[in-house]
């Protein structure tokens, strides 16, 4: 039979790796985004799926991350101190925000037909 410290330590493994996979999802994302950020341009609908695709993802880790993966106390043992984690799964959420407001920029271009709004700043001297 385990310890109650092995017990314990199992569980912020399994929390850690949650988390390292969710950080994993958003590093890919951004990725995908930054890469097809033109072709979403010519073609928001594609860009809006895409986005809302990646927020429903981040939120369900989110829920996950701040329900199933949570550290608890294992049964039969004492913990004291035990703090929950609800920062990183608040971030989560954050990150997902985040691809949702993106989701409705793209949702709104395919609606009226908008270009995205430049990077690049237009001066009376050309573009900088």
């Amino acid at each position: 039979m385990s310890s109650c410290q092995d017990l314990i330590d199992a569980e912020y493994r399994k929390f850690s790796s949650a988390a390292f996979a969710s950080v994993m999802l958003t590093l890919i994302c951004s990725v995908v985004r930054r890469s097809k950020w033109e072709t979403y341009n010519q073609n928001p609908r594609e860009g809006y799926m895409t986005m809302f695709g990646f927020a429903v993802i981040k939120i369900i880790l989110g829920v996950l991350l701040a329900t199933v993966f949570q550290v608890t106390c294992p049964g039969g043992c004492e913990c004291t101190g035990q703090v929950h984690d609800y920062l990183y799964p608040g971030i989560v959420f954050a990150v997902s925000l985040y691809w949702i407001f993106l989701g409705k920029k793209f949702y709104d271009m395919s609606r009226f037909g908008e270009q995205a709004p430049s990077t690049e700043i237009t001066t009376a001297t050309g573009v900088v």
